[in-house]
């Protein structure tokens, strides 16, 4: 059985998990790769993690008890930067509410068994301490054409003097709305300023943003019998937003 429970932030106690659980990291619901999370046991680092295209991670074999997650290197603005976890069986966490269920209709009472409950993967919905303000762009930037036609969004940041932005965000939606529809994914550079992210075919607006920098919009169009060839990004120095 599968069980599965979503965090839109810190917890007051450990999450139970399941050996071997998945964590997958989301914004707005979107799955968010490269995701480098460390996990602790007490205050020793027990291994460094990343999460995969479909934004999951997945623990190894550990011995039952308390654990960390930590990611505060993540290439984004995470407003959760941990999450405390419990590997089943738990010991004592402290004090803890007591939960009785009835056995049967009219039947004695039983202490539930929360490690039996445990899940075996945990959604964890993550929000941005900054985002791009969208309203502030003009309307017009979706009626912008675009230059660049990509089978993939692929290719590296700089700045005006052809340095790397580590880490920086392209916020990708559909072109059409001003930039105010859904965010359709969410991309991060590297700390080469690199980046990947595959799309379907369709018409988009890039909002490109770093700490220090002011953001760049840029239309774009993904065909699948276009090239792949790279893209290039420059930010100028200024406010974020």
């Amino acid at each position: 059985m599968c069980l599965s429970v979503s965090v839109e932030g810190p917890p007051q106690s450990p999450i139970r998990v399941k050996q071997r659980a998945h964590i997958q990291f989301v914004v707005d619901g979107v799955p968010i790769a490269a995701v480098r999370v460390n996990l602790f046991s007490d205050r020793s680092m027990v291994a460094t993690l990343a999460s995969g295209d479909d934004g999951e991670v997945a623990l190894p074999e550990l011995p039952p008890g308390r654990y960390s997650l930590m990611y505060p290197n993540s290439p984004l603005h995470f407003a959760v930067h941990s999450l405390s976890l419990c590997v089943v069986p738990c010991p004592d966490m402290g004090t803890e509410t007591t939960i009785l269920v009835p056995t049967t209709l009219h039947g004695p009472l039983q202490v539930l068994d929360r490690d039996a409950l445990a899940p075996s993967h945990i959604d964890v919905e993550i929000g941005h301490t900054k985002d791009v303000e969208i309203e502030r762009f003009p309307s017009s930037i979706g009626t912008q054409s675009s230059a660049i036609r990509t089978s993939s969004l692929q290719g590296v940041i700089e700045d005006q003097t052809g340095a790397f932005i580590p880490n920086a965000l392209i916020q990708v939606r559909a072109k059409g709305t001003g930039g105010r529809a859904h965010v359709v994914a969410l991309i991060s550079a590297d700390r080469n300023g690199r980046f990947l992210g595959h799309l379907p075919d369709g018409e988009y607006l890039a909002f490109i943003s770093a700490p220090g920098f002011t953001v760049r919009v840029t239309p774009f169009i993904v065909a699948s019998t276009a090239s792949a060839a790279d893209v290039r990004f420059v930010l100028e120095v200024g406010s974020t937003n």
